[in-house]
């Protein structure tokens, strides 16, 4: 995904091709924001392909740019939506609790 919440994972998928006339060995290197985050090796054998995968979970929210040995990507991690129904549940139970206390209060003082 392109747009994740804190501690939501995000796939990276970067396919590897050997090119070349006999198998070899590579080193796949995911950088995040130019910093190494993670690093796999991976041996494919002559003219055949390989997709290598890395998952990233960040906590901060904020934009982040991927890049595998040259391709570039980005994601976003955003701040969790309000849970406006959940809030407002919340405030009528305090509501109607101090209501109720009122209400207890005035009666024992009669």
């Amino acid at each position: 995904p392109t747009e994740v919440h804190p501690k939501e994972a995000v796939t990276i998928v970067a396919s590897v091709v050997n090119t070349g006339g006999t198998e070899g060995s590579y080193s796949v290197v995911l950088k995040i924001n130019g910093v190494k985050e993670a690093e796999k090796t991976v041996t494919i054998a002559a003219g055949e392909s390989q997709d290598v995968s890395f998952s990233v979970i960040k906590e901060e929210v904020g934009s982040y740019a991927a890049s595998v040995d040259g391709l570039s990507g980005s994601f976003t991690v955003a701040a969790p939506p309000v849970n406006w129904p959940l809030i407002g549940g919340i405030i009528a139970g305090v509501v109607i609790v101090v209501v109720l206390l009122i209400s207890v209060v005035r009666r024992e003082k009669i």
